[in-house]
């Protein structure tokens, strides 16, 4: 009898499945229906799905391609997707309950969960680490109150507000439109890959680098390849990802290690320019000789068609609500406003004019902030370990940035010798210039390295080979220079 009725359950779910299979032909994921985001667009997969099925719930998440691509460019989509799957397959869910409740696992259910782990592993190595920094740091210091002043509450208000105002902006397609309208402009290869880089370059310095490669490096690979200049995108993705990096150290809200410490410093507003714009400008200048030099070939008629239906002043009206929390959050970045107001002010907003935006919000990197934070102040309160760290960091703020963004990456070694420094001014130039180098020097890095693989998974080496080199060219050229501004 009860075989009989799980079989019956699993037969009514699979017919459930189908049906919204049947009514979702438009490849429109299962999980990301609230917020219309298209599987196949969003996610940047082919157009053929191949052996798996975009809508099947167990493909989506057993299928470590589709499911780290989610994971790592959505994380509030991941997190539904989870939570459905755990919905419809009981060993999932079981297995969750039974690591709860601290039964053993079964074989099949600690392979879902191992499969969970490494992808988790994978895809948010630095959360990992810092989580476990976290943890044994506080074997060593008990948790107590001493921990609630820990985090700087600011950054992390902030860097949600401006994750999920940008979430607004991609969602109406300003940034798709802004690149349509600059292509018209190009007349050649070398000014379409003139006007892509400086895209990035300036557009970075208020969506922040991540989001401006999410955006433009797929667009970047479709128009080369409709204009069939092919062999021009491993060595434009690469220019564009440095003009990323490089172009969001000149603002405040160019990447979170620039808001984390012009946040902590109480840095002056001329003291954050004198310390990012000379080394800004210089990259812009070694930017365009690069793009400009070579052979200029002609560029065939590409046409890039709109895909919003939207009129010119619906979407004006769309965009009021998110310019304002946007000048509001700039107001509080420069300390004329306090971020507990805007923070409410900005979730009240989001909820009326768009909740699906929350799933947009990377929690992922707010959580790593977090950890970092704990473990940070857990080893200033230990003398010798303090002590120590202080006497590495001060009066090398400049070269161990550097040196430690190329293993960490720049996020989390601003947030670690910060704790240890007082000179914020070299550290925010070392932490900035260590995004050049290694790939993971720059976690925004990894976003074009992804892309490109996906569409051209044999040059990985090519990639790597281009992008190290370019890289390390910068680098010594900015390093060079900040040691004799210094």
């Amino acid at each position: 009898m009860g075989k009989r009725n799980s079989e019956g359950s699993k037969s009514r779910t699979k017919r459930r499945l189908n049906t919204l299979k049947g009514n979702r032909r438009d490849s429109t994921c299962f999980y990301c229906e609230g917020s219309k985001v298209k599987v196949l667009q969003r996610f940047g997969l082919p157009e053929s799905c191949g052996a798996y099925n975009c809508h099947d719930v167990s493909g989506f998440l057993y299928n470590t391609d589709i499911f780290s691509s989610c994971f790592n460019k959505f994380p509030g989509c991941f997190l539904v997707a989870l939570i459905s799957r755990a919905i419809y397959n009981r060993n999932v869910c079981s297995a969750g309950w039974s690591i709860l409740s601290g039964r053993p696992l079964s074989g099949g259910r600690m392979e879902s969960v191992m499969k969970l782990l490494k992808i988790l592993i994978k895809n948010e190595t630095v959360l990992c680490v810092a989580f476990i920094l976290a943890v044994l740091s506080a074997f060593m210091v008990h948790p107590d109150a001493a921990y609630l002043a820990y985090p700087d509450y600011r950054t992390i208000a902030l860097l949600f507000c401006l994750m999920i105002i940008v979430a607004g902006f991609q969602s109406i397609g300003i940034f798709a439109m802004l690149g349509h309208f600059l292509l018209k402009g190009a007349g050649s290869v070398r000014g379409l890959s003139a006007i892509m880089v400086l895209l990035c370059f300036f557009s970075s310095m208020v969506i922040t680098n991540d989001v401006t490669l999410i955006t433009f490096v797929p667009f970047t690979i479709l128009v080369f390849r409709m204009s069939g200049k092919v062999e021009q995108i491993l060595r434009l993705v690469v220019f564009e990802t440095i003009a990323a990096n490089l172009g969001s150290m000149a603002t405040p809200i160019g990447n979170p290690q620039n808001l984390y410490l012009y946040s902590v410093s109480g840095l002056t507003v001329a003291e954050f320019a004198r310390a990012v714009l000379p080394y800004a400008g210089l990259a812009f200048v070694m930017l365009l000789a690069v793009v400009l030099i070579g052979r200029d070939e002609p560029l065939l008629d590409v046409v890039v068609k709109e895909r919003s239906e939207r009129t010119g002043g619906e979407i004006l009206r769309q965009t009021i609500p998110f310019l304002i929390l946007l000048l509001l959050c700039l107001l509080v970045v420069f300390r004329v406003l306090p971020y507990q107001p805007v923070l409410i002010c900005v979730m009240v907003v989001v909820l009326l004019v768009d909740r699906k935006l929350y799933l947009s919000v990377d929690y992922f990197l707010l959580l790593t902030f977090l950890c970092f934070f704990i473990f940070i102040g857990n080893m200033k309160r230990i003398p010798a370990v303090s002590d120590f760290l202080i006497s590495v960091v001060q009066g090398r703020e400049l070269l161990t940035g550097i040196l430690a963004s190329q293993v960490i990456s720049n996020v989390p070694a601003a947030i670690l010798l910060s704790g240890f420094s007082t000179d914020f001014s070299a550290l925010l130039t070392g932490v900035n210039l260590g995004g050049l180098g290694t790939l993971i020097a720059s976690l925004a890095s990894l976003i074009s390295f992804k892309f490109f693989t996906r569409e051209y998974p044999n040059r990985k080496g090519a990639f790597m080979k281009s992008f190290t080199a370019w890289n390390v060219m910068f680098l010594l050229v900015l390093t060079l220079a900040a040691l004799v501004l210094e």
